[in-house]
């Protein structure tokens, strides 16, 4: 990609920092508001999931990102993730559940990031990455409209794959003096959190499974007595109802 100056239209550095000081509190408004939105609509979902975390992205990384050689940014509103939120779920199976809650929730800008979905010799941060924005409807409600329009990043991981992204984040800043038997290392530790998670899920899967076995098992060896099922049922019947 283009240097800022070669790209047609894009605002300077110093102009970009300043719209972005201008509107951090209302940024900020939204950081908060769509993590309570994301942890009541979860909860309404019956999702088990670890936590919700959110961001607002720091002038530092913001001025980085824009400058970014393999990016085409050229204003503000084009970077995705100034306001970011990551939902934790304990299991990978659980990620999918909640992508899907999200694209019924709220407005998909663009394509879904799957992360997981990397080369066959090739780990790193296990995650979901969907570009959004309130929908239509949410945004008729007085106490969403001012947020129309303004996109931030929803992010759904594994605990362990938070880990990964917090244990990686400072390394991936100074990637430049990393040695390669460092790279390899952490290579190394991602493939293992990744083996971890599938075990976590089948551990579980078998449990369910072993739990429902033998729930079938007591019902079969232990059938409830009819005449007792009749009984309760006449109860039900004989009783007043109430006005």
């Amino acid at each position: 990609m283009p240097d800022i100056n070669d790209r047609p239209g894009a605002v300077s550095v110093e102009v970009l920092l300043a719209e972005f000081d201008r509107r951090k509190g209302h940024f900020d408004d939204l950081r908060r508001k769509t993590k309570s939105l994301m942890e009541e609509i979860l909860a309404v979902k019956q999702v088990k999931y670890h936590s919700v975390q959110s961001r607002v992205k720091d002038r530092i990384n913001l001025e980085s990102k824009y400058c970014s050689r393999d990016k085409d940014y050229i204003c503000l509103s084009d970077i995705p993730d100034i306001v970011g939120i990551r939902i934790i779920t304990y299991y990978a199976d659980a990620v999918d559940q909640v992508k899907n809650i999200i694209l019924r929730e709220f407005s998909l800008i663009g394509q879904i990031d799957d992360k997981r979905l990397a080369k066959a010799n090739e780990f790193g941060y296990s995650a979901v990455h969907l570009d959004c924005t309130y929908s239509t409807a949410r945004c008729s409600a007085t106490e969403y409209a001012r947020f129309a329009n303004i996109r931030f990043e929803i992010q759904i991981t594994t605990i362990l794959g938070h880990a990964w992204a917090e244990i990686h984040h400072e390394w991936y800043d100074r990637r430049s003096s990393s040695r390669p038997e460092e790279e390899r290392s952490l290579n190394r530790l991602a493939a293992l959190l990744e083996l971890a998670d599938q075990e976590f899920g089948q551990i579980r899967k078998k449990k369910v499974e072993r739990e429902k076995l033998t729930s079938v098992r007591r019902n079969l060896l232990n059938p409830a007595d009819p005449q007792e099922i009749e009984d309760e049922l006449w109860n039900d019947l004989s009783m007043p109802s109430e006005e």
